[in-house]
């Protein structure tokens, strides 16, 4: 990215922010960089620019530091929790991050109530959310209880299985804005690589959780991330993979190569073959497609609510709450209650009651 910004305009000064920076910020001193940072110093990036290129804008700019993510027309991204207390063996985040930290209910009640003014919809985002509250000794659960008089949709960001129980699916259940939309960071679907990856469930254990979902969702949608050529994967295991994305039934997978990386305990570990872990990557999303398909056909003549966030070429299009992307021939704007009439591109054709 640094040399596709030095090519496409080779008098820029170029800024480098995030964790990657964070963790080896000597491999991006390169020419132009003028400025390396991590994560924490990223809400001072916008004084920077205008202290060191003031021509560049023609009024001061505002980051909005109490929510850098709200990216989105339709949606904001409220942050409730940083960090991870896990150690998973293929993952840098905590290294970086440090444990989960987790923001006050009064807080993330009071930042949510103030873009539901404005927003139809806000994500609970945060690098591991299923460990929220327990810092502060309190829970999800009771953050999606406060979150009750909020009068917008709320969506979870992706999910770890070891958040799943009894109590926040209740919770789940009687907040009556919640999109019944689950991401689960699940990486395998094989003991012994979960095992190796220092995970710490089994695969018949991630099934009795998503069974618990779908007892209280039925028609929800579980989406799943899965890594592929993890150095201790063979045949055998990636075919329990295989068999295991069956058995869950995902109504989509996001597919991953694995990507060493230094400092953590499995970049010591021997690489498979690159060609044979790309294979399998499109084997796994091969069947990710026959899922998929078969989770909009299940949702075929039924009634669901859509935010439409764009027209394009007359087509309105949008999001109904179990994360079907909707379409419609009439110029919708906003929430709007549809049935769904047919499949049409990677989701499905709707028209109003």
């Amino acid at each position: 990215m640094i040399a596709r910004a030095k090519k496409c305009n080779p008098a820029a000064g170029i800024y480098v922010i995030g964790c990657g920076s964070e963790f080896a910020p000597e491999s991006y001193a390169k020419e132009q960089v003028v400025y390396i940072t991590g994560t924490n110093g990223k809400e001072r990036i916008v004084d920077i620019i205008n202290k060191d290129y003031p021509v560049c804008f023609n009024k001061n700019i505002v980051l909005d530091t109490d929510n850098p993510y709200l990216v989105s027309r339709t949606r904001a991204f409220v942050k409730i929790q940083d960090g991870c207390d896990n150690a998973c063996s293929y993952c840098i985040i905590p290294y970086l991050r440090g444990g989960s930290v987790s923001r006050p209910i009064d807080e993330i009640v009071a930042e949510a109530s103030g873009y539901a003014r404005d927003y139809k919809e806000i994500v609970l985002v945060g690098i591991n959310i299923s460990l929220y509250g327990k810092d502060i000794g309190t829970n999800l659960a009771e953050l999606i209880n406060a979150l009750a008089a909020v009068p917008c949709r709320v969506r979870l960001s992706s999910f770890y299985i070891e958040g799943i129980n009894e109590q926040l699916m209740l919770a789940l259940q009687r907040l009556h804005s919640f999109c019944d939309h689950f991401h689960l960071s699940v990486q395998s679907g094989d003991d012994a690589i979960l095992k190796d990856m220092n995970r710490r469930y089994n695969t018949a254990q991630c099934l009795e959780k998503i069974d618990l979902i779908r007892k209280y969702f039925p028609n929800c949608a579980i989406a799943a991330d899965l890594i592929v050529g993890y150095p201790t994967e063979n045949e055998a295991r990636f075919a329990n993979t295989i068999k295991f994305v069956e058995q869950a039934r995902f109504s989509d997978i996001h597919c991953f190569i694995f990507s060493p990386r230094k400092g953590t305990s499995a970049y010591q570990l021997s690489l498979p073959n690159r060609s044979i872990a790309k294979q399998r990557q499109a084997i796994l999303l091969s069947h990710a497609g026959v899922l998929r398909a078969n989770f909009l056909k299940e949702n075929l003549n039924k009634e669901h609510e859509v935010l439409f966030e764009e027209v394009k070429g007359g087509i309105a299009s949008g999001y109904t709450r179990n994360y079907i992307r909707a379409y419609s021939a009439k110029p919708y704007d906003g929430l709007q209650n549809v049935v769904s009439t047919s499949l049409y591109k990677d989701g499905l054709l709707v028209k109003g009651e």
